[in-house]
């Protein structure tokens, strides 16, 4: 049965591949931490407001609307364009992770360089984020990615402000 973008014939295994490709994006960042999506400033908000905000409201959010709604969106208006099904979707995902990197790019207020790498770092997790989202018919894999990713991201940066 697939209710709202989860397939619940197969949750554990979306559970296993949101997890295990979260691992590998994480991994990935550590070697070229510079390569990173960027998460919200939120300088008003309390630290558990800013965890909840980042690690779980930001990625049910995005992924609803980027991989949810956005790419079949745009999927569908390139078929009527294109009349090609792996060329629209190969758009789509094009479309839509220039989209999501646009904005994830003001998250960053460092130099060009830092926020070029944003850019090219979100471009290539949401490519992630909607081929998955595609094979899987769901979005819990990439919901669980994005999430996993956010938190380690909140992580890294908190503890560098604490040891500042």
């Amino acid at each position: 049965m697939t209710l709202i973008g989860v397939n619940t014939n197969k949750i554990g295994e979306d559970l296993s591949i949101g997890v295990g490709l979260a691992v590998v994006f994480i991994l990935l960042n550590m070697m070229s931490p510079i390569a990173s999506i960027g998460i919200p400033r939120l300088p008003m908000a309390a630290e558990w407001e800013q965890f909840g905000t980042v690690a779980l409201l930001a990625p049910l959010a995005e992924e609803v609307i980027f991989r949810g709604v956005a790419l079949a969106v745009f999927t569908l208006i390139f078929m009527a364009i294109v009349k090609d099904k792996w060329t629209s979707i190969a758009l789509a995902i094009v479309v839509v992770s220039i989209i999501f990197s646009v904005f994830h790019y003001t998250a960053y207020g460092g130099s060009f360089t830092s926020m070029s790498a944003a850019f090219v770092g979100a471009f290539s997790f949401s490519v992630l984020a909607c081929i998955i989202a595609l094979w899987r018919k769901s979005l819990v894999s990439p919901i669980i990615l994005h999430s996993l990713f956010n938190t380690y991201l909140y992580i890294r940066l908190y503890s560098l402000i604490m040891l500042g």
